[in-house]
């Protein structure tokens, strides 16, 4: 849709951008969100890890029983989170997330196993930071699905046995090598992701542009998944995470979306006495005759 800006606005003007109709109320993490994959078949990239997840789970439904916890690992951006709410939607069930830091206390942790019912998963993001006393609590729930809840301090003092229904627990971490052993030891399912090529990060571009509406020339992408890390394709052979690639693209069609053509094409486009070019590092570059303005 064609909207006129006023003598006032600017095409970088945040006001302007969030005056669009196409991207009223609907803020940067809301559209990320709907861009992640919902299954497997979405997932693009990270083939062995998504491979031996769907066997592991196909063995699991076959059983009757409920999947091993595991653990994933790699830099960030990669889409751990994803692949997580990815095997809960395989198992058919209900993903609860926290984050390491966040479980301060025993406390937080037992309310949370206490909500699980059975088959669901427990997503725990940055699990290498969980304190020492709450991961002594995730021993026994992750072994035998109960925790033993202290209740009152001294000569009153009294273990209460909670039995929890048997879930997963999915654990995503960038430095696996902070894991203690007997923490490691409870997870039966290893998973390490692995940078992108700009091949599949081409293919994530695509898919999202296309949820977008926006369109997406190859070359365009191309460039934009090569920059992911600010690395040329040529220089590494792999970019990092798809992550970077989602937000560039999302910057870099920010101007045309304020102007109704939602369209990315590599190269430049002319508005007024002044030419706006993609710049490598996601942003558009105005230049008037040989001089950046």
């Amino acid at each position: 849709m064609l909207r006129v800006m006023g003598k006032t606005e600017h095409v970088f003007d945040p006001g302007a951008l969030a005056a669009a109709p196409e991207r009223a109320g609907v803020g940067e993490r809301e559209v990320e969100a709907s861009l992640r994959p919902a299954r497997f078949a979405d997932f693009v990239g990270q083939t062995q890890t998504v491979d031996n997840l769907r066997v592991a789970i196909h063995a699991t439904k076959a059983r009757g029983s409920t999947l091993d916890h595991l653990l994933l690992s790699g830099p960030p951006g990669l889409g751990k989170t994803s692949l997580g709410r990815a095997v809960s939607e395989e198992l058919g069930c209900q993903m609860i997330s926290a984050t390491g830091p966040g479980l301060e206390r025993p406390r937080d942790l037992v309310g949370i196993l206490t909500q699980l019912r059975a088959g669901d998963v427990f997503f725990i993001d940055e699990i290498h930071r969980v304190p020492a006393s709450v991961e002594e609590y995730l021993y026994t729930a992750m072994e035998d699905y109960q925790v033993d809840f202290t209740l009152d301090q001294g000569p009153h003092a009294r273990v209460l046995p909670l039995k929890l229904e048997p879930f997963t627990l999915v654990g995503a971490t960038t430095r696996d090598g902070l894991l203690s052993s007997p923490f490691r030891s409870r997870f039966g399912l290893f998973e390490r992701l692995d940078p992108y090529p700009v091949s599949d990060l081409v293919q994530i571009l695509v898919r999202s542009a296309s949820l977008l509406e926006l369109g997406l020339e190859p070359a365009a992408a191309e460039l934009l998944a090569s920059r992911a890390r600010g690395l040329r394709a040529s220089s590494t052979g792999s970019c990092a995470a798809p992550e970077t690639s989602l937000r560039s693209t999302e910057r870099v069609t920010s101007p045309r979306r304020s102007l109704g053509t939602p369209s990315l094409a590599w190269g430049s486009m002319s508005m007024g006495s002044k030419t706006w070019t993609a710049g490598s590092s996601g942003s558009w570059l105005a230049t008037q005759g040989n001089r950046s303005a």
